[in-house]
């Protein structure tokens, strides 16, 4: 199925001038310039990756360079290690993060149980060995393949109180997502939660009731008109009020929970991949990430600018599967789709200096 292009499906809506307003930001500072130094563009530091989910980090990392960050680092487990810096060179690969899958043979399968002081200690000790990474850093990724042993999640959560002191914007997806189920925690940093429909019901926490479960994981839309969902979502933004909510599905949505009220800002348009496939999502979180960290650089990441590159985000991840699809079909993968983010991107921004010229 043929679909008009980005530019022709924004044109009418709130969307464009914003992404005008965005491309003229990053243009003005010289995020966009030639001749700048090394991380001018943007610094990304991922932290993710298992035994298991080596691959997740490396999708994330990638995706943010093809998106036009000048550097990513990836702070993972040493198992994971090897094999993300064999799938990219470019990627700056730290084997900081605790092993929290052990597969040795001697635990059957199970990480050994660790202490909570002796938990608490690693996961310190990784920031603390990762500090000058995140003090460069423009924006993080937490949570691609991180697994949901309990030294990962305290490490997780640990990175994201030093992004919460250094003030940087925070992409959390996967299984980090499960650290905001906790009714009791806020937090007031500048957060982009990317749950999909399962992960989104685990996000809304208890409260969610029997009735309202198929309404939370309906795949098309999250029917924010319904005054038990409303007040779910005004929940989250009590607690989290620098926030944006991408809830992943056949449609995407991306919603606002900044306001007084928590309000859908955009629904995707783009057709994407018919077929879904694994690391998708971790693509999404890096192509999010990149365009996070220029608004970082030109300090408008607590702007109406922050949800139009989220929306920017998803559009362009959703038509660079498209193109994917139609070139191959049913066999189509992650790395199909990388090379279409960026000139998906660069089609649509050349379009949009086009029709400003004339």
């Amino acid at each position: 199925m043929q679909q008009a292009s980005l530019l022709g499906r924004i044109t009418s809506t709130e969307l464009l001038p914003l992404l005008r307003q965005y491309a003229a930001a990053t243009s003005a500072a010289g995020v966009e310039a030639f001749h700048t130094s090394k991380g001018a563009h943007g610094v990304i530091t991922l932290i993710g990756g298992s035994t298991s989910f080596a691959g997740a980090p490396f999708f994330a990392g990638i995706s943010a360079l093809r998106s036009g960050a000048d550097m990513a680092h990836v702070i993972t487990e040493r198992s994971a290690a090897a094999a993300v810096k064999v799938l990219s060179p470019e990627l700056m690969v730290h084997p900081y993060l605790p092993t929290g899958d052990l597969e040795d043979p001697d635990h059957e399968g199970q990480a050994p149980e660790l202490s909570a002081s002796k938990i608490a200690a690693l996961a310190a000790k990784c920031v603390r060995r990762s500090e000058h990474w995140l003090q460069s850093s423009h924006a993080l990724v937490i949570g691609p393949g991180l697994g949901r042993a309990p030294v990962s999640l305290a490490t997780a959560d640990a990175f994201l109180q030093a992004a919460a002191d250094l003030d940087i914007p925070v992409v959390v997806d996967a299984d980090a997502l499960g650290l905001f189920a906790d009714p009791e925690r806020t937090s007031n940093q500048c957060l982009i939660l990317t749950p999909n429909r399962k992960e989104l019901l685990r996000l809304l926490g208890d409260a969610v009731t029997d009735a309202l479960r198929p309404v939370v994981t309906d795949a098309r839309l999250v029917d924010l008109s319904n005054a038990d969902i409303q007040g779910l979502f005004r929940d989250l933004s009590r607690r989290f009020p620098r926030s944006l909510v991408v809830a992943k599905g056949r449609h995407d949505m991306i919603i606002q929970l900044t306001g007084t009220e928590p309000e859908v800002f955009w629904c995707s348009t783009g057709l994407g991949s018919p077929r879904r496939v694994g690391g998708q999502g971790d693509l999404l979180a890096g192509v999010l990430a990149a365009h996070a960290a220029r608004l970082h650089l030109v300090n408008s990441i607590n702007t109406p600018l922050l949800p139009a590159a989220a929306a920017l985000a998803v559009e362009l991840c959703r038509d660079a599967a498209a193109e994917a699809f139609a070139s191959a079909g049913r066999a189509i993968g992650v790395p199909d789709i990388l090379p279409r983010v960026g000139p998906c991107h660069d089609a649509l921004f050349g379009q949009l200096a086009e029709k400003h010229s004339r």
